[in-house]
């Protein structure tokens, strides 16, 4: 699986993730994603979710700590 068909799968994960939110009544949807994962951070704000915070030093990992930007969508 390349790159894009990655990405294609995410896309369809998520839209079916949030439909099925919207059929239990959920209204918002948060999630958090390390601050260095550009490509999570485009996909997740090419379907509508807005950025509102960040946990500084959240995560340690390959010998660093590492940001977690916080994000959120409205259902």
């Amino acid at each position: 699986m390349d790159s894009q068909d990655q990405i294609t799968t995410l896309n369809e994960l998520i839209e079916t993730t949030l439909d099925w939110g919207r059929q239990i009544g959920v209204l918002i949807v948060r999630l958090g994603v390390v601050g260095h994962n550009t490509s999570a951070l485009r996909v997740y704000e090419r379907q509508g979710f807005q950025r509102y915070g960040t946990e500084p030093a959240y995560i340690h990992h390959g010998g660093a700590y590492h940001d977690m930007i916080l994000m959120f969508k409205r259902l």
